[in-house]
């Protein structure tokens, strides 16, 4: 398709690009798809097509790449460095690094090496440029050597701080979006490696002195970071998450209100993915309880956060290591108890097509 709008000379522009860098599946074919693009664009790159070029890097675990391209952003764009938006494209393209998956190919230690990276060697290719000729910014010079967990946290701090850029204007303060990001790289960091919750907690507090709002999707990446220490977490819930997820109910986001319970919901999911990587469903079911005591209804949402959380405790694992420490009986006594919690009769549904009905009838 790319090749027949070129031959009948159809110009591609931002847009086009945006919607082909959700295509490619390895940092090669993104490299490739760049080199075949940008000597047919009759515009420079607009933000959107170099966020856009940053997220596919990071999805196809390709940190280095991605970091590399911000520069080039930064660079070309330079008003783009004003806005949020294009830090927390860098963060989540540096977060993914830090989750092993099936897209992606990472290895979470490796340190960034972006004047050698896939993009950074294509461009010189292209300009004829030697390695030493390459520029590093001040902001890609702070990352690079360093992890992807590393690298997060210091581009946190760089936005925090307020650096001020050669081009004479300030890095843009990080919002709830740049502190969810950093904390989904926390937790997807303790899918392998032993969960820093303190370092989450430090995070959440940081985020809550610079009067940033207690977003629900922030919440849940910081009680992701509890690991399987259910204890901990709601203890975490009592002092500090749980009254924040309250206190933002209703307050506004992005232009409008958020609806009834989604900060609180999203909180609780949060709290179900620790039970479930401690496969404790007698914790989530008492979870689910106090969730209908608070107003906020438990859905499938829920039940899968709890198998998500379980499912990475069980990935890799024999069966008989978990059988010897769990009593498999009880544990499908509570799963199943969490499943009617979460799993209200829907006529609409039909996966609960063949599910029997009864009709109880209460009376004074």
């Amino acid at each position: 398709l790319l090749d027949a709008m070129l031959d009948i000379g159809v110009p591609l522009d931002g847009f086009t690009v945006t919607s082909l860098m959700a295509l490619p599946s390895t940092p090669e074919n993104v490299t490739s798809l760049l080199e075949r693009i940008e000597p047919e664009m009759m515009v420079d790159l607009n933000a959107a097509a170099y966020r856009s070029i940053i997220t596919a890097y990071g999805k196809v675990g390709d940190p280095s790449s991605a970091c590399w391209m911000f520069k080039e952003m930064i660079q070309s764009r330079g008003n783009q460095a004003k806005n949020a938006e294009s830090w927390n494209v860098l963060l989540g393209a540096l977060s993914k690094g830090c989750v092993t998956g099936d897209n992606i190919n990472c290895d979470k230690d490796k340190a960034l090496d972006i004047l050698n990276s896939s993009a950074a060697r294509s461009q010189r290719n292209m300009l004829s440029l030697s390695n030493e000729e390459s520029i590093m910014n001040q902001v890609i010079s702070h990352v690079n050597g360093k992890n992807c967990l590393d690298a997060s946290m210091a581009l946190l701090d760089i936005m925090r701080n307020g650096t001020i850029l050669p081009e004479g204007f300030s890095i843009p303060k990080p919002n709830s979006q740049s502190y969810c990001l950093v904390a989904s790289a926390l937790s997807g960091y303790g899918t392998t490696f032993e969960p820093d919750s303190s370092r989450a907690l430090r995070l959440f507090r940081n985020a809550t002195a610079e009067g940033v709002a207690a977003d629900g999707r922030f919440l849940n990446a910081v009680l992701r970071c509890f690991g399987d220490d259910v204890e901990g977490a709601l203890a975490a819930w009592k002092s500090d998450i749980g009254p924040a997820a309250a206190a933002q109910e209703g307050r506004s986001r992005g232009g409008g209100k958020t609806r009834p319970g989604t900060n609180l919901m999203a909180a609780y999911n949060g709290l179900m993915h620790v039970c479930g990587r401690a496969i404790r469903p007698d914790a989530a079911t008492r979870i689910a309880y106090a969730m209908n005591k608070a107003n906020v209804e438990p859905t499938e949402v829920t039940l899968n956060s709890y198998f998500a959380g379980k499912r990475v405790t069980m990935d890799g694992k024999d069966d008989n290591v978990i059988a010897t420490k769990k009593n498999l009986r009880l544990e499908n006594q509570y799963e199943s108890l969490l499943s009617v919690e979460c799993m209200k009769y829907n006529s609409k549904d039909k996966r609960q097509s063949k599910d029997r009905k009864i009709r109880i009838i209460l009376s004074n």
